[in-house]
């Protein structure tokens, strides 16, 4: 039980110290160029369109590949079930933080809002990333059932 707790509050100080840096990395860029940035803007029109795919793509591969991953855990046993949820929990926030550095990139080259905007919908999906307890809470419920089952 008290891996399950230090692994839910390791990667929830994940979770938070990565929302902070994106967050601030965002805050960041818009104090460099300004509050008159996209005044003398390059034309950025086809990366624009990738990136957009990207996180339209990232965004859900993410939150459904770390469902169907983690569904596929049951049958394992709990030590290596706990560090293959960590893997699959560091893999989601990877994708997700690939999509918003390339939206912060895009933005620091080519000085559009959009960039900002695909940014700012990358961290509110980072919020769906928060660690769940339940499923950590689900491993003991499992583990005190067998023990109940044997006895």
């Amino acid at each position: 039980m008290k891996a399950c707790t230090k692994t839910n509050t390791a990667l929830k100080w994940l979770f938070g110290i990565n929302i902070i840096i994106i967050a601030g990395i965002t805050l960041y860029m818009l104090q460099i160029k300004g509050p008159d940035f996209g005044m003398e803007t390059q034309n950025g029109v086809i990366f624009e369109r990738y990136a957009i795919i990207l996180t339209l793509i990232a965004i859900p591969a993410a939150l459904k590949l770390f469902s169907v991953m983690t569904g596929k855990l049951q049958d394992l046993p709990e030590q290596e079930k706990n560090k293959k949820y960590i893997s699959y929990y560091i893999l989601r926030i990877i994708i997700l933080d690939m999509a918003a550095a390339v939206n912060i990139i895009g933005f620091y080259l080519y000085e559009s809002t959009n960039f900002v905007y695909l940014a700012v919908i990358v961290m509110f999906a980072l919020c769906f990333t928060f660690p769940d307890k339940a499923y950590n809470m689900l491993k003991i419920e499992d583990k005190q059932s067998e023990n109940k089952e044997e006895e």
